[in-house]
């Protein structure tokens, strides 16, 4: 049998935050442990193929949630960008869960942009479709300061494992 080239296969990344286990929040083994947000254990998954991206948020034991789509389209002629979402399976119109997805993409975007807003720069950049496998835990009381520090840190550490995929596809690929 033969072994499927390196090249063929999806560059995997994952991790998973862990929650604070007491009350002052030093739990050693978190990222999080600096921080007083009691984020969920969550877990992350980044894998990159050839045509798109899969991500995956889970903080309901690796369930898979809300599966949506975001692309990205660049205009030359006014150098703007567009972002279009779509639920392909799960809870529609899960607001949250859209702004995940498209601020993920935006972020990506960005970093291929390498910080530049110029036409030029902007060209360059061909974001693939981004793929969100999105399940959250509801937070009941309903604390706007702790749902966007919980956003903030998802997002940061999702980036932070889009960037080592992009590291170890590289190495892979000898670029």
């Amino acid at each position: 049998m033969k072994r499927p080239k390196p090249q063929s296969l999806p560059t995997s990344v994952q991790k998973t935050l862990f929650a604070a286990t007491n009350s002052n929040n030093t739990n050693t083994t978190s990222p999080l442990s600096s921080s007083s947000l009691s984020l969920p254990t969550t877990e992350l998954l980044v894998q990159l193929f050839s045509d798109r991206i899969f991500i995956v948020i889970s903080q309901r034991s690796g369930k898979l949630g809300t599966l949506l789509q975001c692309t990205h389209e660049h205009s030359m002629i006014n150098n703007s960008h567009t972002y279009h979402v779509d639920t392909l399976l799960g809870k529609r119109d899960d607001t949250p869960c859209e702004v995940y997805v498209r601020q993920i993409t935006e972020r990506i975007v960005q970093l291929g942009l390498g910080g530049k807003s110029s036409a030029g720069a902007a060209a360059a950049i061909q974001c693939p479709p981004i793929l969100l496998g999105i399940a959250l835990k509801k937070d009941d009381r309903g604390d706007s300061t702790r749902n966007h520090e919980m956003f903030q840190t998802i997002i940061n550490e999702v980036l932070s494992l889009y960037r080592e995929a992009i590291r170890i596809a590289a190495l892979s690929s000898g670029v």
